[in-house]
């Protein structure tokens, strides 16, 4: 039976400091060998994760004293604070528009692309036919996908932008073709008004 750890820094009435980037490595190294092997421990990452994603879709009510969030929120910090570093090193200045940004937005995508009869349910699933594979826009026990918040991102970047490039890994490259693709036909941007392009890199894996 998973049980779950008490960290001190998923503490709002207890945490002292931040957990370092070495802390969160070692957790999501950890956290994926787990899930692979104890049912419990991954049915537990689904619920907490849908609790973030629900918490998250209406941020003016946010719950700040929910251990979960808070613990969200110092990871995001901690996150920010390592590529802010890296950042400065280069000479680069970015606004940050991180994935939580989008989550507000995934209902009104997913209602578009049932307006547009894109979607179909399989085995509780919400799924879209898309390039050369379907994707899954919302899973059965509720939970949204890279691809739903993408395609929220990719709607709200045309508003904004007439040029978004996505400098991604090159194992995701099919995942973008799948989204732009998706996202033109539903109507979520016109891709004759606003370019949307994936950048590849390779991977370095051992250097």
């Amino acid at each position: 039976m998973y049980k779950r750890q008490r960290l001190p820094w998923t503490d709002p009435d207890t945490v002292t400091q931040l957990p370092t980037a070495e802390n969160l490595s070692e957790l999501y190294r950890l956290g994926r060998e787990r899930t692979l092997d104890d049912a419990s421990f991954r049915s537990e990452v689904q619920r907490q994760l849908l609790h973030i994603q629900q918490c998250l879709r209406d941020i003016t009510k946010v719950p700040l004293d929910d251990r979960t969030i808070h613990a969200w929120i110092n990871v995001c910090k901690t996150s920010r604070l390592s590529f802010e570093s890296l950042l400065e090193r280069l000479g680069v200045s970015v606004q940050e528009r991180g994935e939580s940004r989008y989550l507000p937005h995934v209902d009104a995508v997913i209602k578009r692309l049932r307006a547009k009869n894109l979607l179909r349910t399989d085995a509780g699933a919400l799924v879209a036919d898309a390039r050369k594979a379907s994707i899954v826009v919302r899973k059965r026990n509720g939970t949204v996908l890279y691809s739903t918040t993408d395609l929220a991102a990719a709607q709200l970047r045309a508003q904004e932008h007439d040029r978004a490039l996505y400098v991604v890994d090159a194992s995701q490259q099919l995942h973008f073709q799948q989204v732009f693709d998706l996202a033109a036909r539903a109507g979520l941007y016109d891709p004759s008004r606003t370019e949307l392009l994936h950048v590849p890199f390779l991977s370095l894996i051992h250097i």
